[in-house]
């Protein structure tokens, strides 16, 4: 009966996400046409892999996988909001470089003919609105401001919950992960927006004291993680806040021995596994229905070789 909960909570979560994402996949291609060509312009003469201090590895600007993300918003089709989604469509030959793909991929001379349909591409519900606006550029910089908006916020609350020690921690971990880079790549500022919100939100429910039963909450934000999820680090939208939750436990006197910390790490990490999970053998099974088994054996295929195969940085043009 426990579980039925963090159950519920997941599949709501997942179904209200597939609803956004399909709205905002309704505007028209021609609304969003200035901004996407602005974008492409600017990638086509950008290194895929640009060093924004020195050759420092935690500097790189990820242009390669902003570009396909960008490919792949930009290919939805209005007329079918949902399965276009679902499809994960952009343009990308063997012989090119993704950001003169999408360059001409933007301006008519390419078709699509690439697919990356094991992730949801969930970034695409706030991309698409934003296009209508400003490009990759200031989309880049709104999504740097809301992240530390909200680890403002988590420092606020943490200070008024006297908690001056962890507050200082934390924002100098903070500053060691580099934030600034969050300004430059979406591929590292979509998943931490989810990252900072539910620690917020962890924080706002510690200090209400409605911490009884989280494993609905942690469910909710392995959806959305899943969600949002391309390329990057996505169990820190567990552990930050699992963190913050097992201190508040420990000073309470919730959690006495190290086994109960242990027993609530792993109820609510099945929670958030179950969830990220869930999340994702959804697209897949949307995927067979959508797009065939074809497509599946694809998607799973590449997912392995990016899970057990070798990366090397010269390998700019791989699905």
């Amino acid at each position: 009966m426990r579980l039925i909960k963090p159950i519920l909570a997941g599949i709501g979560t997942l179904l209200i996400c597939v609803f956004l994402m399909t709205v905002v996949n309704l505007i028209p291609r021609e609304n969003i046409q200035k901004n996407s060509e602005a974008t492409a312009e600017h990638l086509k003469y950008t290194e895929l892999f640009h060093y924004t201090d020195d050759d420092l590895v935690h500097s790189v600007q990820d242009n390669y996988a902003d570009a396909k993300w960008m490919g792949v918003v930009y290919s939805i089709d209005p007329q079918h909001p949902f399965t276009s989604a679902i499809w994960g469509r952009y343009a990308q030959l063997s012989y090119e470089n993704i950001n003169d793909s999408f360059y001409m991929q933007v301006h008519g001379m390419e078709d699509v003919n690439a697919t990356y349909s094991r992730y949801w591409h969930g970034a695409m519900t706030y991309i698409r609105p934003l296009l209508l606006v400003t490009d990759l550029s200031g989309i880049r910089i709104v999504m740097g401001v809301v992240i530390l908006i909200l680890q403002a916020a988590i420092v606020f609350i943490l200070i008024r919950m006297r908690g001056f020690a962890l507050a200082g921690c934390y924002t100098l971990a903070f500053l060691v992960i580099h934030p600034w880079m969050f300004f430059v790549a979406l591929e590292y500022s979509s998943v931490f927006v989810i990252v900072s919100a539910a620690t917020l939100v962890m924080l706002i429910m510690i200090k209400k004291e409605r911490t009884e039963d989280v494993m609905p909450f942690f469910a909710a934000v392995g959806v959305l993680t899943n969600f949002m999820d391309f390329l990057t680090v996505e169990t820190l939208s567990f552990t930050i806040p699992m963190m913050f939750l097992l201190i508040h436990l420990m000073e309470n006197g919730n959690i006495t021995d190290s086994k109960a910390g242990v027993r609530e790490i792993i109820k609510n990490g099945i929670a958030w596994f179950g969830g990220y999970a869930g999340a994702f053998v959804s697209k897949l099974i949307l995927v067979l229905f959508v797009c065939g088994k074809e497509e599946v054996q694809t998607a799973l295929s590449v997912a392995a070789e990016r899970v057990y195969g070798e990366v090397f940085p010269g390998n700019m043009s791989a699905s």
